[in-house]
């Protein structure tokens, strides 16, 4: 893969001496471009549910997303407005310059919160870029929350995506945004 490592937070230690936990769960959220903005509406609230479990189990976190595009803005202002700290993989060095007018400034401002970003090393966001970026969450999540496209012939990305977060045993929350369906895969 073309990237930078992210630094990893160090363990801490837990109230019991001589144990150790993770400081925290990491989330990645990998998702398609919607347009709907009910689509966008019906995922939110999706995430919101998770983010409540994970919240109520004490657990807090943060958050692996690459901002890519509408869908994922608001997927990382539900995160940020439930405690957890925001981490950017941007997909190419030039990928800001590719965005329209109101992305970029979307994209910036939540840029600007983020605890810590990792640029890909590709000049321009090409197909390449944006599966790097992906599969970089991916490796780097506990869970990841994976949201379909919309059209079923656009979901191919979507299925090579979950195969490989298989692989690498991640826990997998799978939004399908047309169905209207919340499920683990398996």
């Amino acid at each position: 893969m073309n990237a930078v490592r992210p630094s990893s937070p160090p363990l801490r230690q837990a109230s019991s001496p001589g144990i150790f936990e993770l400081p925290a769960l990491t989330i990645g959220l990998v998702a398609a471009r919607l347009a709907d903005h009910e689509a966008i509406a019906w995922v939110r609230a999706e995430l919101e549910v998770e983010l409540a479990r994970t919240t109520a189990k004490g657990q807090s976190g943060r958050a692996l997303s690459a901002l890519a595009n509408p869908m994922e803005h608001a997927l990382a202002e539900s995160v940020l407005s439930a405690g957890f700290s925001l981490e950017a993989v941007v997909p190419s060095r030039s990928f800001a310059t590719t965005l329209d007018a109101p992305e970029r400034r979307a994209f910036e401002s939540l840029l600007a919160r983020t605890s810590d970003k990792t640029i890909l090393t590709y000049e321009k966001p090409t197909d390449a870029a944006f599966e790097a970026a992906a599969r970089f969450i991916v490796y780097y999540s506990d869970t990841v929350i994976v949201v379909l496209d919309e059209e079923e012939e656009r979901r191919t990305w979507s299925k090579a995506l979950l195969d490989y977060a298989r692989d690498h045993k991640r826990r997998v929350l799978v939004l399908d945004p047309t169905e209207r369906t919340a499920t683990p895969a398996d």
